[in-house]
């Protein structure tokens, strides 16, 4: 409520993608909600997502933001109006949205989109959440890539507040299927009262750790995930894989699939950078 009260301009912004993404995530969960998975796979799920994620964090946090500080990032929020005439803001206008139409639309964007949003959904139907970081990586890793114009790129703020927006709407759904699933496997008494019992700490603590959200406290935030995550991996597997070499090689496997794609995410850099002095000679060229 808070995002959408401070940012109203990411849903003005982003609505398309962010309505491709409620789609594809709102499809994992219904996907999802048929496959039971006995609770150490789940548990496994959590472990490899959130060790994963912090790899995906780290490396937009520590390599790709330092390698992309040439690159203008502009806030959609900083972006001043100026005084034109009626036709050439009217000509503006339609060719800015053809050029995001055809952005959005493309076969990649809307493959990875998909890819990204329903792996996503389906893992929050499981462990209750992952929507959040799937965004976070489909934006700084394939979005902000693939976007030569600096105003279409996303900043690293607005990707944190757009990954809240869909977790929530991707938990909203989420509650409702589980709510009206009956049978076997509908929500017990016990699970409500488990329910009510952090509600209230979630409710009191979420607002109080917001006030340590500032720009100093970040970067020790994000050194705190990263130390809790690898902690997190090595206690889960001592304490409940051990010896299982089947889980060891699926968690080492999806850990590889992340790193996987850091590197092509690196190799990529180069070119979107040549791409970006281009389009800034052709500019300076028409102009």
């Amino acid at each position: 409520f808070l995002v959408l009260m401070k940012r109203p301009y990411l849903l003005r912004n982003h609505g398309s993608l962010l309505a491709k993404t409620f789609f594809f995530n709102v499809i994992g969960l219904i996907c999802g909600a048929f496959v039971v998975v006995p609770p150490f796979i789940a548990m496994c799920i959590y472990t490899t997502s959130v060790a994963g994620f912090a790899i995906i964090l780290a490396y937009v946090e520590m390599h790709l933001n330092s390698k992309t500080a040439g690159l203008p990032q502009v806030q959609s929020s900083d972006i001043q109006p100026t005084v034109r005439s009626e036709s050439s803001v009217s000509l503006e206008n339609d060719q800015e949205s053809t050029q995001s139409i055809e952005n959005d639309n493309s076969p990649v964007d809307l493959i990875s989109i998909a890819i990204f949003a329903f792996v996503g959904g389906f893992m929050s139907s499981k462990i209750g959440t992952g929507a959040d970081m799937a965004w976070y990586a489909y934006g700084s890793l394939v979005h902000n890539l693939r976007k030569g114009r600096s105003t279409n790129i996303i900043c690293d703020n607005d990707l944190t507040s757009m990954s809240i927006i869909v977790m929530t709407v991707t938990s909203i759904f989420g509650t409702m299927l589980r709510v009206s699933t009956s049978g076997d496997g509908a929500v017990t008494t016990d699970v409500y009262h488990a329910f009510i019992a952090c509600a209230c700490f979630v409710v009191l603590g979420a607002p109080m750790g917001s006030l340590l959200l500032s720009r100093n406290n970040q970067r020790r935030l994000k050194l705190l995930f990263y130390i809790l995550a690898a902690l997190q991996l090595v206690t889960f597997g001592v304490i409940k894989i051990r010896d299982n070499v089947v889980a060891w090689c699926i968690i080492g496997g999806s850990l590889c699939l992340c790193i996987l794609g850091v590197i092509i995410t690196n190799s990529s850099l180069p070119s979107l950078q040549r791409k970006e002095v281009v389009v800034e000679t052709n500019k300076s060229v028409d102009a």
